[in-house]
């Protein structure tokens, strides 16, 4: 029952699949990711090292306790590894930028903006009907809205975040990674991180921007209040544009006073005369008691009540991000780790289709994934398969992978390479074992090195063809081989 609570708190919140870890833990996880890894490949420390935290940890929680109990076990261990071999490493960390001290920043300032936005729609004890201040803080409001409802909907429910929202977004970021400039692990900590991040930033500045236009309400609201108690004013109206026509300020009145339906007769007893009446160069205007309530309610129902509830949402959505944030356990690090508690190695098939490999290109298949599988891997690179080929039986286990080559000069083709990986991915569903594609570079940029873009292309019509397949790709000239950029990218195409 508490995970289909959870599953449609998620939908409802617009946060995607939850998780039980939370922002501190990911981020505590994913820094100590970076520095191990680094580490190792300093020499700092070593791959036995590592798993000696790894088993220390699996030995401590015991086999039947929780994936998060166990990896958050083996950073602690992980940590102190660091601390007493390569402090340095360290002694630098990625910082919280306090985003909530500069959203209390922002709505302290908006609600003074209200009350000013108020003083500047008077003129001594009269109030212009057709203040420019408060008639644009409502057509705002209302644009705001629109544009919230239709973004929504042709976001199918996804997130929607304005030009505006994005940029305070990117000033925030900013400042978080101000201290990264000369910092090798942090900018590459924050290449990771960022990504992951971006959308609690935005929903944390949709946040501030609701209840900073919620107390911007308030401000206009409290400011009619306090001076209207100790001060006589007056309504009417004058424009330069409009001073001779009665009947249209008329109907503007009628339309933006009467934005929220209010029984008290104020709008129906108007009439041309009386417009023409309340001009201020004609004559002291008229009462503004019934006009200031019923401006108020207006701001209330318009622009107070609305925020209140995005900003509430708003706020129970930065909540509950930061209490389930969310983390890959399916990327190729994790899904080590998780083998290493287990003791088990992965074993790796790779079917060739349409595509000979050398010999060098083989050897650097296998250095390649002992890269990503360092706990230990075994590699079987199997004759190529074409159109007519069977496919060769493949190995039954959740520690096993399937790895479909192909060669980039190839023109992806739906009858002949979809129906290959539509094939495998029915053979390895039968026995729980993982598909994956890897398309070889190598011997089209031999060719067309020259004309990068036309390596680009070439690229893109892969990426394109492999999409629809829901497939984990990666592209890679394996005669130059780059273990880790592989590996970075089996884990971001899925």
């Amino acid at each position: 029952m508490s995970d289909i609570v959870s599953s449609l708190r998620a939908f409802f919140l617009n946060v995607g699949k939850p998780t039980d870890y939370d922002i501190n833990q990911v981020k505590q996880l994913t820094w100590m990711r970076i520095v191990s890894e680094q580490a190792r490949d300093q020499g700092l420390i070593t791959a036995e090292q590592i798993y000696e935290c790894t088993a220390k940890a699996a030995h401590e929680v015991g086999e039947d306790s929780s994936v998060k109990k166990f990896l958050l076990t083996q950073c602690k261990f992980l940590e102190q590894l660091i601390k007493e071999k390569c402090p340095e490493l360290i002694r630098q960390t990625p910082i919280s930028f306090k985003v909530g001290i500069v959203g209390w920043v922002f709505i302290i300032l908006a609600f003074f903006a209200g009350v000013l936005t108020n003083q500047f729609s008077v003129n001594g004890h009269r109030i212009n009907l057709l203040s420019p201040p408060l008639v644009g803080l409502l057509i705002w409001n209302l644009l705001v809205y629109l544009w919230l409802i239709v973004t929504f909907l042709f976001s199918a429910g996804g997130d929607w975040f304005g030009p505006f929202r994005k940029f305070v977004a990117w000033i925030i970021t900013k400042l978080e990674t101000s201290g990264n400039k000369h910092n090798q692990l942090l900018t590459e900590f924050y290449s990771i991180w960022l990504p992951k991040e971006s959308t609690l930033l935005k929903v944390t500045v949709a946040e501030i921007l609701h209840f900073s236009a919620f107390a911007l309400g308030c401000g206009i609201i409290a400011s009619i209040a306090v001076r209207g108690w100790g001060t006589a004013y007056t309504v009417g109206w004058e424009s330069t544009w409009l001073a001779e026509s009665p009947d249209s300020v008329l109907s503007f009145i009628k339309i933006f006073y009467g934005l929220v339906p209010l029984n008290d007769g104020l709008l129906t007893s108007l009439t041309p005369q009386a417009v023409q009446a309340m001009r201020f160069d004609v004559g002291p205007g008229a009462p503004a008691a019934p006009w200031l309530i019923r401006l108020s309610t207006i701001v209330f129902m318009v622009v107070v009540l609305p925020r209140a509830w995005l900003a509430y949402y708003a706020h129970s959505r930065v909540k509950f991000l930061k209490s389930h944030f969310p983390i890959n356990l399916e990327s190729t690090y994790y899904q080590g780790v998780l083998r290493q508690r287990k003791g088990e190695i992965m074993t790796i098939q790779v079917i060739p289709f349409a595509y000979n490999p050398s010999e060098a290109i083989q050897n650097n298949i296998k250095q390649l994934f002992a890269d990503i599988h360092p706990e230990g891997s075994t590699v079987q690179i199997y004759p190529s398969c074409f159109e007519d080929t069977k496919l060769p039986e493949v190995v039954k286990g959740e520690f096993s992978e399937c790895i479909a080559l192909f060669a980039m000069t190839s023109t992806p083709e739906a009858e002949v390479h979809g129906r290959f990986i539509e094939e495998l991915k029915n053979a390895c569903r039968k026995q729980g074992t993982t598909v994956k594609v890897l398309v070889d570079s190598s011997t089209f940029i031999a060719r067309f090195g020259k004309t990068p873009q036309r390596v680009e292309q070439r690229q893109t019509n892969w990426k394109n063809f492999l999409v629809p397949y829901s497939v984990t790709f990666a592209f890679s000239d394996l005669s130059h081989l780059n273990s880790k950029e592989v590996a970075e990218q089996f884990d971001t195409a899925r």
